[in-house]
């Protein structure tokens, strides 16, 4: 069954339901319990309405307003004289009960993209401290003598991406050839439970979909080697690395077959930087993340990862109306260690940009998840920080936007 077919399905689920229920609870009441007053009209205690409320707040107002048309004529049918008192008490229970679940809904909505948020950033933020920790530590021994390291590789690749995703790509797999010896192997989407070919280095790689490393693997969902399997089991590839996609707790998003690398470097340190400059990459050419719209001047003046936190958070904002908010310094030039003394005094999920232009430095403070009352508060600690640290009159002065459907065009006015 497709999707669109089951969504469909899942809309129109709802209806037969209260059809069948309204009229199940009529015939059993009418038909086999022969009850004189089937909708206890004159009782104090009505499962009927009971069973309308259950229906409208799991449903919604629709089926509940729905039950209650189908209401109308088995009123008619049971009663000499229309129960016209009980039938305006219930639609007014109904109702209320379909404005709860639209709040209900509302709320929970509201909740579940923020933690959403939260845990995309975290499962982000892990894979950059990773990175950091593997360009400084094990990886930074294979590349003394090269002018160039892999965290800087990564970051050109980072600011290629959003301009021509092609060049990125090129990028990426000359640093895989270059920086982790990879003499073959290829990366496989995975999309409606397929691989596509996305990319390859050196000879083209098949995918063997029985062969048992990369069954392991994909039962496992983590890298494994060939010396994990039993000797009597034979491989195509040397190592095979799950890709997953940072933004869901689980799901793969495609694979890594490694077919043939030098043998000193098949090792568990370097397998495992492999893999995680492999996650980073794919991650980063399958956020749908639109760069085109932006105004040319705010793209200049702001990094590729401010931009991108930015348009997550203005996406929130109009599809679920979760706040968040942008502060704006403008300080004169000489304070140029102004921008590092902000970084220090944020959240960890916060992001901090700045640009200089026109004789002053700007620096932009992304406070997601934070209310125009919240950026406030942050902004009079900042001026409580400004007084005990520089212990000097700054002259400087302040902005701070919501994060809405016109940020980037007050960005482009303030920068102007």
């Amino acid at each position: 069954m497709t999707d669109r077919k089951f969504k469909k399905l899942k809309r129109v689920f709802p209806v037969f339901e209260a059809i069948l229920l309204v009229f199940g609870y009529y015939f059993l009441t009418t038909l086999t319990l022969h009850l004189k007053d089937p909708f206890f009209v004159k009782n104090s205690i009505n499962p009927f309405v009971l069973l309308l409320v259950i229906l409208t707040l799991f449903h919604g107002l629709t089926v509940g307003i729905l039950s209650v048309v189908l209401l109308i004529p088995l009123l008619e049918r049971s009663y000499s004289e229309f129960p016209a008192t009980f039938f305006l008490w219930t639609l007014l229970i109904v109702l209320i009960s379909g404005e709860f679940h639209y709040f209900w809904n509302k709320k929970i909505k509201l909740l579940t993209e923020e933690v959403n948020y939260l845990k995309g950033k975290l499962r982000n933020q892990m894979s950059n401290f990773i990175l950091l920790k593997l360009s400084h530590d094990q990886l930074e021994k294979h590349y003394l003598l090269k002018p160039i390291s892999l965290r800087s590789l990564l970051t050109k690749i980072k600011k290629t991406l959003p301009e021509n995703r092609g060049k990125a790509t090129e990028l990426f797999l000359d640093t895989l050839i270059n920086a982790f010896f990879v003499e073959s192997g290829a990366i496989f989407s995975y999309k409606n439970g397929n691989f596509l070919p996305e990319f390859h280095l050196g000879n083209p790689v098949e995918l063997f979909t029985e062969d048992p490393l990369l069954r392991e693997a994909l039962e496992k969902e983590e890298t494994v080697f060939i010396s994990s399997l039993p000797e009597e089991s034979t491989s195509h590839y040397l190592a095979v690395i799950p890709i997953k996609d940072l933004n869901r707790e689980s799901g793969l998003s495609g694979v890594f077959l490694l077919k043939k690398m030098p043998f000193n470097y098949l090792n568990a340190d370097h397998i495992l930087a492999l893999s995680v400059a492999v996650n980073w990459f794919f991650n980063q050419l399958q956020e749908e993340v639109d760069f085109s719209k932006l105004p040319e001047k705010v793209k200049k003046i702001l990094s590729y990862d401010f931009l991108r936190e930015l348009l997550i958070l203005k996406k929130l904002n109009d599809e679920a109306g979760i706040e968040s908010s942008l502060v704006i310094f403008r300080v004169p030039d000489v304070h140029t260690d102004f921008p590092f003394f902000l970084e220090k005094r944020v959240r960890g999920m916060d992001t901090v940009d700045w640009t200089k232009q026109g004789g002053a430095i700007y620096s932009f403070v992304l406070l997601p998840l934070s209310s125009i009352e919240s950026a406030e508060g942050f902004i009079n600690r900042v001026k409580d920080e400004i007084e005990k640290v520089f212990k000097e009159e700054i002259d400087y002065i302040y902005r701070v936007f919501p994060v809405d459907r016109k940020i980037f065009q007050r960005l482009d006015y303030v920068v102007r």
